[in-house]
């Protein structure tokens, strides 16, 4: 079973943060209730600011928004245009859950440059989301924003992945690589031992014939040479 680094996820669909918000999206459609309508977005600004969502039964809107960053700047300034797009589009938008893939830090009594207590990521994150509450309230809209960080995440893949292939997709990203070939190559001579040395190989025709199957390089070369001979005669 591979290791839950986020940072090393496999770039399906072409890139890691693609594979991100699938992983999130797939977790999303695990934890909600059976008989509800979940919707999957299409991304790069074609999501109007959620990924996914969940029309739950008195009418109102869970939506979902990832943001494969591992900086809590970024993340709070994304999220925040994001959630603007989402409340300006999805009208009955009651609940955002933010998924992001790193767990932020909590207080460490450390000092600014002006004497003043740092804040941690995690009391940026609550101010941030302090603040978009108050003024999506102020324009008469109800509003809950949840975060699903890293251990929130590994926790929801523990409880709903337990045959382990969500896991495998997602992060095991070494499947016939090159370097694959390569150790299963070393292996095989390994194992076979004695039994092959590549110096006492005797060789046939028959890879020959094997080599014209597959198209390779060297049965191409001699068609092409029988052809040129054949030209040369007529």
């Amino acid at each position: 079973m591979p290791d839950i680094k986020f940072k090393s996820i496999a770039a399906r669909c072409g890139r890691q943060s693609n594979a991100f918000e699938e992983l999130c999206c797939q977790l999303a459609r695990r934890t909600c209730a059976p008989g509800l309508v979940f919707e999957r977005f299409h991304g790069a600004g074609g999501d109007g600011g959620v990924e996914c969502a969940v029309h739950l039964a008195d009418g109102t809107l869970t939506g979902w928004q990832a943001k494969f960053v591992f900086d809590v700047e970024d993340l709070i300034a994304q999220a925040n245009y994001s959630l603007a797009t989402a409340l300006s589009i999805h009208k009955n938008l009651t609940k955002y859950i933010v998924c992001f893939p790193f767990d932020p830090t909590g207080k460490t009594g450390r000092k600014t440059k002006k004497g003043k207590p740092a804040k941690c990521q995690t009391e940026k994150l609550d101010a941030w989301i302090k603040k978009a509450i108050a003024k999506a309230k102020a324009k008469g809209r109800k509003l809950e924003i949840e975060r699903w960080p890293v251990s929130e995440l590994q926790s929801l893949l523990f409880q709903y992945d337990s045959s382990g292939g969500i896991r495998q997709y997602f992060f095991n990203e070494t499947i016939l690589s090159p370097d694959w070939f390569k150790n299963h190559v070393v292996a095989a001579i390994k194992t076979a031992g004695p039994r092959y040395t590549a110096e006492l190989n005797v060789e046939t025709d028959l890879w020959f014939w094997f080599s014209s199957f597959g198209n390779g390089n060297q049965w191409r070369e001699a068609l092409a040479r029988e052809v040129e001979d054949c030209r040369q005669v007529a």
